[in-house]
């Protein structure tokens, strides 16, 4: 923050930029920390990213870049390069220390893939202070306010009722009328309970009958289908994002990395079909806002986006620190009070060009971040605001808004939840964006009616989706405390109501609804998919999905209309008579035990090999198959040989130990090799088959 007293003098700063940072640029398109940055946790890593793939074997050799703290000394390290081959995650073996300034140097040895070298880089970041007891204390004040600011009030000053025991909170479904195919998606909260232990995660026909329902306690914020066709929420007992399966299962977890964990704020997460996730971090620290009127010893919050990568590590990580000032909130939002939270970001997702959509509701702000670069590309909205507006329905725009998302048609939705407006009035809104020209038009805004001639209002909370047919579901947020308004609306584009539901139970509210039409049978998870070809065959692996009876695989060469497909019982299968040299196209989509069909995975492309390197000896094994996979006990290795071999099985685990191996003569023709390893404890092996002039391996997964 250009504002706030730097723990470095400026003319090192100055020094930093002006040596290297110009050069810098046009080696490293980001950095993370980014250079002359602070605030930064004892655990933090590095990412490193040049724009172009990068030689992985350049990366594995030591001594590329020195990392040394100016207390804790020379620091080792471990690296490794991220799934899209450009992104060098630097991981330190121990912990910074508190308060040390950080140096890094990384030498000219790195290559890209073309060979080129890159040009190395030099510079500096800082580690947070030590956190106080006091500010502790004024930690537990900053999340009280927030609570205050998000809720408009606290729970146990209302706490005016008895409590109703745990129960499915009651509603009453006013219009169900043409409404869009689906189910409906909440998480509800009640405003009388204190502790607020009377939440469910829930889903409901438009009929109103009950499809899934289960007591969370005090969790599952934002339940959803996320992107990736798993189901989320927020797990506040652990602080973690939990992600479940089509039938309710748990199935992963994470939370914050870089030692951000119990910032991991509950607002929004996105997961996305190639296993990398956005997520967002409330950060606090202690600041002398007596520059802007406020306290010498402010507890004042900002956001951090952090990408995580399918191993989970940060590979991508932005601080409101290094782009946002603290007078960028909103005039309403007072900044000279001990508690500042002059960001309260509330949604975050990736664009569809890769950039990073991220919505403000203290600032008032929907903000477009370059995902190379960590630059603003433009800011919406706000004291800082760059569009120019055609076709508003209020001069303000919006005000503390909800859920930025990018639909299909490239426009934008958000809920206006109204604060401080001439008249405080929430509404859904969908703008249509001259990104190039910084113009943004209204094509399209919902009013719920007056109720009794008051304007439905709800000052926190609240989402807006679009729905494939073209309705909008609308959850109103903390409109709780009225009596007789609705807390979900879905209405059509000419804005009739066509569905509406409200809790029968004063308080109850719903953070946001999501309305999706309900597949209950997980797709396999594309980021475990392996794919080995040769040039006529491709053999593709994948993770088995929990109750799944049988897998389809769809493929087909690029360009052409038609798919081909093949099932099969395991998870893997093998696609051959394909064409040298040329792309495919595939997709694999689950059978379930309960007798329904999931999605299919993304279309994905494979290239066979040229056939300039077939010969006589390059293909002597085929068809190699494990079956049954998942095994109890005994297996069969399938293969064909095209000609008389001596040939060995090996089995390993997961950890390359050699549990099992068996030579023996085989004839030409097709094999079948069997064993029982009913001994071994249950887990992931793998199978290799070995003959005169090749080897092939496939995984397998013991019961």
């Amino acid at each position: 923050m250009k504002n706030i007293s730097a723990y470095f003098p400026v003319i090192m700063m100055i020094a930093i930029i002006s040596s290297s940072s110009e050069i810098a640029r046009a080696q490293f398109t980001y950095i993370n920390p980014l250079p002359g940055s602070k605030y930064h946790n004892r655990e933090t890593t590095l990412a490193i990213k040049n724009g172009s793939l990068i030689d992985e074997s350049t990366v594995q050799k030591r001594g590329w870049i020195e990392i040394n703290g100016s207390s804790s000394g020379a620091h080792q390290w471990s690296a490794r390069l991220s799934d899209d081959g450009k992104t060098i995650i630097v991981k330190p073996e121990i912990l910074f220390d508190f308060s040390e300034t950080v140096s890094v140097n990384i030498h000219s040895t790195l290559k890209k893939k073309s060979g080129e070298k890159i040009q190395g880089k030099t510079f500096l970041f800082q580690i947070r202070d030590k956190i106080t007891p006091e500010e502790i204390q004024n930690d537990k004040k900053a999340a009280l306010a927030a609570y205050l600011e998000e809720m408009g009030y606290s729970s146990s000053q209302q706490n005016n009722r008895d409590l109703v025991d745990d129960s499915v909170p009651a509603y009453t479904i006013s219009t169900n009328n043409n409404a869009a195919a689906g189910q409906i998606f909440y998480g509800n909260q009640f405003d009388f309970d204190p502790s607020n232990t009377n939440c469910f995660t829930t889903i409901i026909e438009n009929d109103g009958s009950v499809v899934y329902a289960k007591d969370m306690g005090i969790n599952g914020r934002d339940f959803k289908i996320n992107f990736n066709g798993y189901l989320t929420y927020f797990e506040f007992t652990s602080n973690y994002w939990m992600v479940m399966d089509s039938n309710y299962n748990i199935i992963d977890s994470f939370a914050a990395g870089n030692g951000y964990f119990y910032g991991t704020n509950a607002h929004d997460v996105s997961m996305y079909p190639d296993g990398h996730i956005f997520l967002l971090i409330d950060d606090k620290q202690t600041m002398d806002l007596t520059q802007y009127g406020g306290k010498p010893d402010a507890s004042v919050t900002t956001v951090i986006i952090q990408e995580l990568d399918a191993n989970k590590d940060v590979v991508w990580e932005w601080s409101g620190w290094d782009y946002f000032e603290i007078d960028d909130a909103d005039s309403h939002l007072s900044i000279t009070g001990y508690v500042v939270d002059y960001v309260h970001a509330n949604a975050v997702s990736r664009d569809d060009d890769g950039n990073v959509l991220l919505s403000s509701r203290s600032l008032c702000e929907l903000t477009k971040i370059n995902h190379e670069t960590g630059e603003f590309i433009w800011r919406m909205g706000g004291e800082n605001n760059q569009f120019t507006f055609v076709n508003d329905n209020i001069p303000e725009h919006f005000s503390f808004q909800h859920d930025l998302r990018r639909i299909d048609n490239g426009n934008i939705t958000l809920f206006n939840n109204g604060n401080y407006l001439p008249v405080q009035r929430s509404s859904a809104k969908e703008y249509e964006l001259d990104e190039a020209n910084l113009i943004a038009t209204l094509v399209w805004y919902y009013e719920h009616p007056d109720i009794n001639g008051v304007p439905v209002y709800g000052p926190a909370m609240g989402s807006t989706q679009r729905l494939p047919n073209g309705n909008t579901i609308i959850s109103w947020g903390a409109t709780s405390m009225l009596m007789e308004r609705p807390n979900m609306t879905e209405v059509n584009v000419e804005k009739d109501i066509t569905w509406e539901m409200t809790f029968d139970e004063y308080g109850q509210k719903a953070y946001r609804v999501h309305k999706y039409i309900w597949n209950p049978c997980a797709p396999v998870n594309s980021a475990t998919v392996e794919v080995k070809v040769s040039a006529v065959s491709a053999k593709v692996d994948w993770q088995p999905v929990k109750d799944a009876v049988s897998y389809e695989i769809r493929y087909r060469k690029v360009g052409v209309l038609e798919w081909k497909r093949k099932n099969t019982t395991n998870t893997s299968k093998n696609i051959i008579n394909l064409t040298a040299n040329k792309s495919y196209q595939y997709q694999i989509r689950t059978y379930c035990a309960n007798g329904y069909v999931s999605d299919w995975t993304p279309k994905e492309i494979f290239n066979t090999l040229p056939a300039r390197f077939i010969s006589a000896e390059s293909s002597i094994i085929s068809g190699l198959e494990i079956y049954p996979n998942p095994v109890n006990g005994i297996f069969t290795l399938s293969f064909v040989l095209n000609q008389e071999q001596q040939a060995v099985i090996s089995i390993y685990d997961i950890a390359g130990k050699l549990l099992l191996t068996r030579e023996q003569s085989f004839s030409t023709g097709e094999q079948q090799w069997k064993t029982d390893i009913s001994s071994f404890p249950s887990g992931y092996y793998f199978v290799e088959l070995i003959t005169s002039i090749e080897k092939q391996t496939l995984r397998m997964v013991k019961q």
